[in-house]
């Protein structure tokens, strides 16, 4: 071996294990952005699904006898009382709303909820589950509710009064007597956004609003406000995506990887609106079930912002 050769061979050696690492790098990169891009394990690993959350009617069957459990109804009082599910308590759809400085739909006060849920036998450690028969909607209004209240125990009934219905369970006519409970709301101010908190994010780029509506409100093709369209920035997913034909839900599997293609990511904030924080309350829960730590409702929605004059839209 002459001595160039000798000098050489030691520098090959750096040269190829130089090579080797930069290729080391590279394929881990790759390998991170594919993931991020097709929806892939590194992002679903920072979410911690909740899958508690959501209840099948047959779960649901076999713990109607379970002590401290309280059922919510949230159906019209007649549907109610023509049946439901045995042990269940009514709330109306319409106690969940007031009209709070000209915008419909608002929360109702603090004191109107405590007394409310106090005599549906909801207290602050009291396991509730939620159903209603319009695709969950009011039950995610209540859920979304409980939540921001800081009692947090709810869940949902999968499918709802269809699929208990359907599904052969038991339906009763009794009025149920249950013993009033104390309930202290305790607000969470991470839960709900108002006019304020969203005009002030309107630019953070750690912040995402999503729009809960149908395609043809945030376009603006349809309207139910003075003007049309959507809050800036905001992204498009109708809440009836995340049902199935027979009203259950999606795997949630397909459903964060169709908000993860929209840039609903977890080390985001989110905020949901839609006309007035309904359809969004299922969006809510959707993403409260899928595992997403930050979100919070948009109280005053389109009936409050597609409202004002100084507030900023855009459509297509």
């Amino acid at each position: 071996m002459t001595e160039k050769t000798q000098r050489r061979f030691p520098h090959s050696l750096l040269t190829l294990a130089g090579l080797a690492i930069f290729t080391v790098i590279f394929a881990a990169i790759f390998t991170v952005i594919f993931a991020v891009v097709s929806g892939g394990s590194v992002l679903a690993a920072e979410l911690k699904p909740r899958p508690e959350l959501l209840v099948s009617a047959r779960w649901l069957a076999d713990h109607l006898a379970e002590k401290g459990l309280r059922i919510v109804d949230i159906r019209d009082p007649d549907a109610y009382r023509q049946g439901h599910i045995p042990g269940a308590v009514n709330i109306p759809p319409g106690s969940l709303f007031i009209m709070a400085n000209g915008v419909p739909g608002m929360m109702p006060t603090l004191d109107r909820v405590a007394v409310q849920f106090g005599e549906a036998g909801i207290g602050p450690d009291t396991p509730v589950v939620l159903y209603d028969d319009s695709s969950g909607l009011y039950a995610a209004r209540l859920f979304w509710m409980l939540d921001y209240l800081g009692q947090g125990k709810g869940r949902m009934l999968d499918g709802n009064w269809p699929i208990w219905k359907s599904g052969g369970h038991p339906v009763s006519r009794e009025i149920p007597k249950v013993p009033p409970a104390t309930f202290v709301p305790r607000p969470l101010a991470d839960k709900i956004a108002d006019l304020e908190w969203m005009r002030g994010h309107l630019e953070d780029e750690a912040t995402v609003y999503v729009d809960a509506r149908s395609t043809f409100e945030y376009r603006g093709v349809t309207k139910y406000a003075k003007y049309r369209g959507h809050i800036p920035g905001a992204v498009s997913m109708e809440w009836k995506r995340h049902l199935k034909p027979d009203g259950t839900l999606r795997p949630p599997a397909d459903l964060s990887r169709e908000y993860r293609e929209l840039g609903v990511t977890p080390e985001r904030e989110i905020a949901v609106y839609c006309q007035v924080m309904v359809r969004a309350s299922h969006s809510y829960f959707i993403l409260k079930w899928l595992g997403y730590p930050r979100v919070r409702g948009y109280d005053g929605s389109w009936a409050e912002w597609g409202n004002r004059d100084d507030t900023p839209k855009e459509w297509f």
